[in-house]
């Protein structure tokens, strides 16, 4: 299934809308503005919870923890020192999967063991930024657009290597 996730452009918090293939709101991802940690919050068309995303206060490397309502985690780390591309590791529920983004921080594509569940697109040239996002596997979907917004968080905060 494919998302088109745009980021909204006048807003006082960081507010992301997902649409599917439809043109229809599948999610939206909105930042907490009153938050000890840096904090997101993705709900589905009927405004349900679905997962929560919280950033590790203290840490060396962006470290992003997912929480979802039916109670599985995840947990998305940055690699430090990568040449000529962006990698971040994802464990969700023991599962690894590795994303890997091209020199320019425009391609993302995410595997698990070596075999892709997912790529993302960013869009060149836009207001906002947007996102084209192809999952293969549809119980993938909440864990990569949520991640997505992750790597946009990661790459736009300038102070990612210090705490909140």
């Amino acid at each position: 299934m494919r998302y088109i996730l745009r980021q909204k452009i006048f807003s006082l918090r960081d507010v992301f809308r997902i649409k599917d293939e439809n043109d229809e709101l599948a999610f939206e991802i909105v930042s907490k503005i009153l938050a000890l940690r840096r904090t997101f919050v993705m709900r589905d068309h009927n405004e349900n919870e679905v997962v929560t995303i919280k950033r590790k206060i203290f840490a060396i490397r962006p470290t992003f923890y997912l929480s979802f309502v039916d109670g599985t985690h995840a947990l998305l780390k940055k690699k430090f020192f990568t040449w000529f591309s962006s990698k971040y590791y994802l464990n969700f529920n023991g599962q690894d999967i590795v994303i890997i983004g091209d020199f320019l921080d425009h391609e993302y594509d995410f595997l698990i063991d070596d075999q892709a569940i997912a790529s993302v697109s960013k869009k060149w040239f836009s207001w906002t930024d947007t996102y084209g996002v192809d999952v293969a596997e549809q119980q993938f979907a909440p864990l990569i657009l949520a991640s997505v917004v992750i790597i946009d968080e990661v790459q736009h905060n300038k102070d990612n290597v210090s705490s909140d």
